[in-house]
């Protein structure tokens, strides 16, 4: 065989070779998860795992915080991290590296009750065993500084820092050291073509890159139905909820025989020396339980608070409770370009997270939608609503199911 053949038949073993390890060239194949090597291993900090997990001794990856001159002084951990839940449990805390000018943000998971924070003024980080996932550490031990803001903080990338004096006293916490043992994966990895080369065909043979979509569960701040109560008169009311699936986080605290709270007609709860405007949960609900609404809207993102103003009405929500869910859900939701919105029907929503009321109201309202993120718009149908009428004694529950994570086997009723 001559010399020219062989090359011929070299680069034509090598391009099927790499035909098949991307699937073919449709780019739509290109972000697909791929096997990780062992050389590409998650590293739980910069510095490597478990005893080999320590905080930068680079000076200049520390800064004090929240003075910045008398305050705790605090070192670089991890680098260039992803959020697993996203921006829901952490905000600014008001004040900037001093160095690089970065936003620092905080978890505000101290500010609640029940889920995994235990006694004292406690951050919940989702790092625990499968089963388990929230664990307790101590209040501001991990802050975190916004790579790309301001702007879009959904899409941001975060250094996590280290509160030193409490690595001196007692160590970082194992569930951080050694998160490859929590309940879920680290990185996740794809394959992306290099950036085209000018007078290059698109369809030369090219190395592929192996790019890393660094997320820490370590460093994301613990996947809302929230329940309110408008009696005629003041009432003693028991309250009790049994999702199909475990209960993450309780607002206040769930007790084994459910909520006994005193409520008022003006919609504010009293327990154990305590007011709320709602009573509140986050569930983990098996998706073979979930019945996806065939009928809904389809809408761009920007677009949802319209949408939320003209359809929360409708279903029986009055302008605090409308207004509530749309706080929540505009800033829950990650970027998309479009969004399905559909209605959960009563008989699931009764099936996968029962409600029981005690004395029962003479008006209940359950409203749970269900969203998902699209990338093109499709057409469906849409619902057809009732007018809802609240009289006498009115129960109201609002909350929705979203899919945080692709790889878990359940949605997030929040």
């Amino acid at each position: 065989m001559q010399r020219g053949q062989m090359e011929l038949l070299l680069i034509g073993i090598i391009a099927l070779a790499a035909f098949l390890l991307i699937g073919g060239f449709s780019t739509d194949r290109l972000s697909d998860a791929v096997s990780i090597p062992p050389e590409a291993a998650y590293q739980c900090c910069d510095s490597g795992n478990g005893a080999n997990c320590k905080p930068s001794e680079n000076l200049s990856k520390r800064f004090r915080f929240p003075d910045p001159t008398t305050g705790d002084e605090y070192a670089l951990l991890k680098t260039d991290i992803i959020l697993v839940e996203d921006i829901r449990h952490i905000e600014p805390s008001g004040f900037t590296v001093p160095a690089t000018g970065e936003r620092i943000f905080i978890n505000n998971s101290d500010k609640m009750e029940g889920g995994c924070r235990g006694g004292g003024k406690k951050d919940m980080i989702f790092a625990g065993p499968a089963g388990n996932p929230c664990v307790a550490i101590e209040d501001d031990l991990l802050i975190y500084t916004c790579k790309n803001c301001p702007g879009d903080v959904g899409e941001a990338r975060f250094d996590a820092y280290i509160r030193l004096k409490d690595v001196a006293q007692s160590g970082i916490p194992d569930p951080i050291r050694n998160c490859k043992a929590t309940s879920n994966p680290g990185d996740s990895f794809r394959l992306k073509p290099p950036l085209p080369e000018p007078g290059k065909q698109s369809l030369q043979l090219q190395t592929y890159i192996i790019e890393r979509e660094p997320k820490a569960p370590w460093l994301s701040p613990y996947c809302k139905p929230a329940i309110y109560l408008y009696p005629e008169t003041q009432t003693s009311v028991n309250v009790s909820i049994k999702p199909q699936g475990k209960l993450t986080l309780t607002i206040p605290k769930y007790p084994p025989n459910g909520w006994s709270v005193v409520a008022q007609p003006n919609g504010q709860i009293n327990y154990q020396d305590k007011t709320f405007d709602y009573l509140y949960y986050e569930a983990e609900i098996p998706d073979n339980l979930i019945e996806e609404p065939k009928e809904g809207f389809v809408v761009k993102q920007n677009a949802l608070a319209k949408l939320f103003a003209d359809l929360l009405p409708k279903l029986g929500l009055n302008s605090k409770e409308s207004s509530q869910f749309s706080d929540y859900w505009l800033k829950a939701l990650p970027k998309s370009p479009y969004y399905f919105v559909g209605i959960v029907s009563q008989n699931n929503l009764d099936t996968i997270s029962p409600l029981t009321i005690n004395p029962s109201p003479g008006t209940l309202i359950r409203v749970t939608i269900y969203f998902k993120a699209l990338e093109e718009k499709i057409t469906v149908t849409e619902p057809i609503i009732n007018p809802v009428n609240r009289s006498g004694f009115t129960a109201v529950e609002w909350g929705g199911i979203f899919k945080s994570n692709p790889s878990h086997p359940f949605s997030c009723l929040m």
